[in-house]
């Protein structure tokens, strides 16, 4: 049985993740987390009632949602929930602009997820240069693009719109006019990768400055406790690092 006082405290840490979503271990705020069983078990049954699940890593404890149903929508579910309600401001309005950005994402996990294990340059030197992973992108898109002309039903078996994706990501200019400001919207690769990479800051998963990503603690922890247990996310990485040939590197 559970007291009033632990229903409580569990509700107060279980908030505090809600409203943080990476919070340090040590963090005074979800102590009890730790030394109360009780306490423990009431948070994890205050996630899964709300369709999300607590994670902990080394250094932090996440709340993520599980990938359907939740009632906390993370910041990229509800940029699909908006998308209808966008205007034509350079923001996303298509779902192949939305997959465009989750490409991104995943070509730029795939560079973490390697550089977690076997200690890539990529974080050694400050991170990634939005350059440097618009390149990455179009390496993969026209990789694939090659492996189409051979095998034209090669994206429908991988449930990816890779031709559509290509088109889309070869038609976009690659950055702002000089005069213009770098926003985070489609009007521009450059546009793209700030709205895929704010995406994850927002997350408190990377420090974005100068045109440069550099992953953070938390995100090495949520690809090891998370991703690497999703099928589809190995599917992705797979095509990815074929494509950058990782593989052949490492």
């Amino acid at each position: 049985m559970y007291d009033i006082s632990q229903i409580h405290e569990a509700h107060s840490i279980f908030l505090h993740l809600l409203q943080h979503k990476v919070v340090k271990k040590g963090d005074t705020a979800i102590e009890n987390y730790f030394h109360d069983m009780n306490i423990q078990q009431l948070v994890k049954r205050f996630a899964d009632t709300s369709s999300t699940q607590v994670l902990v890593g080394n250094m932090n404890v996440h709340l993520v949602t599980k990938p359907k149903g939740s009632f906390f929508a993370t910041n990229f579910t509800q940029m699909k929930d908006q998308m209808k309600e966008r205007k034509s401001d350079g923001r996303v309005e298509t779902r192949l602009e939305l997959y465009m950005i989750h490409l991104v994402i995943m070509v730029y996990l795939s560079e973490v997820d390697g550089e977690s294990t076997k200690g890539s340059h990529i974080d050694l030197y400050g991170g990634i240069r939005y350059l440097e992973l618009t390149t990455r992108v179009t390496e993969v898109l026209e990789f694939w693009n090659k492996l189409l002309e051979n095998d034209p039903e090669f994206g429908k078996r991988q449930k990816i719109a890779m031709t559509q994706l290509f088109n889309l990501w070869d038609t976009t200019k690659l950055q702002p006019d000089e005069d213009e400001q770098l926003r985070p919207n489609v009007k521009t690769k450059f546009g793209i990768v700030h709205m895929a990479m704010r995406l994850l800051e927002q997350e408190k998963l990377v420090k974005i400055t100068d045109q440069r990503v550099t992953s953070l603690e938390a995100l090495h922890e949520r690809v090891e406790l998370l991703y690497h247990s999703e099928q589809r996310y190995q599917e992705w990485k797979r095509l990815i690092d074929a494509a950058t040939e990782r593989g052949d590197r490492e």
